[in-house]
């Protein structure tokens, strides 16, 4: 699993960088910090491809390699809560980047409404994000992953929250709407967690049912031609076999 730990290195260096840039360019945070969240939301993918890499380089060098059994292509619990907990917190973050940003251009809301408007805005792809995020954990999972699905919901909304407010602070936004500042935070952390949990459910039960479909897309991404067609001669004889035998 040493590629998940080079994946996050990587999108999150990405992410520095493209923070960077921005902020240099447009002198806002907000925005900045938004579309640096991106690269880590495919961090998980990262992983991935890197795992499919170096399977294929060790075949093509020693003609042989560890490849993933159907149980062996589940990945433990907490690398899923961890980076299923990132993913959530990227797409909140870049969602409500969007959805600010989003309002501010179209700057037909009064200042009371702007967060509210601002989330309605965010919420396709808050929904699409989670979608994502959800179906990878559906497909990763060994056992049924409702509860992680939930759980990195929850802690990707509370960790964009914390994220969100201390940048408020380091730029001197400190709430001086005190009396409401509680209650708000409370409702919008709620709002983004039911988005990220929705989405997110979706998105597992998706992957679960592709499950399957995606192992035997790993052991075609990693064999050398002549084996995948072997491979899916092999399945479709099977597939033959017992559409004959039913008929």
């Amino acid at each position: 699993m040493k590629q998940y730990g080079v994946a996050l290195l990587i999108s999150v260096g990405m992410g520095v960088i493209l923070f960077a840039v921005l902020y240099l360019v447009f002198h806002n945070i907000q925005i900045a910090e938004g579309v640096g969240a991106l690269p880590i939301t495919g961090c998980h993918r990262i992983a991935e491809m890197l795992e499919r890499r170096e399977t294929r380089a060790h075949i093509t060098a020693h003609g042989s390699a560890d490849i993933l059994t159907l149980k062996g292509f589940a990945i433990t619990w907490p690398i899923i809560v961890l980076y299923g907990t990132l993913g959530m917190c990227a797409v909140d973050i870049f969602a409500g980047v969007f959805g600010g940003v989003t309002i501010a251009i179209v700057d037909a809301v009064e200042n009371w409404k702007v967060n509210l408007a601002a989330q309605v805005a965010a919420a396709p792809i808050e929904l699409v994000g989670a979608f994502m995020v959800g179906q990878w954990i559906g497909i990763r999972s060994e056992g049924r992953s409702h509860g992680i699905v939930l759980l990195v919901a929850i802690a990707g909304a509370l960790l964009s929250t914390v994220l969100g407010e201390t940048t408020d602070w380091s730029t001197g936004g400190s709430p001086s709407f005190a009396n409401t500042w509680i209650k708000d935070t409370i409702i919008f952390t709620g709002i983004a967690f039911v988005q990220l949990a929705i989405g997110g459910l979706v998105g597992n039960g998706r992957g679960r049912n592709y499950r399957l479909a995606a192992y035997m897309d790993y052991l075609l991404s990693v064999l050398p031609p002549e084996t995948r067609n072997a491979l899916v001669d092999l399945a479709y004889e099977e597939a033959r076999k017992a559409t004959s035998t039913t008929v």
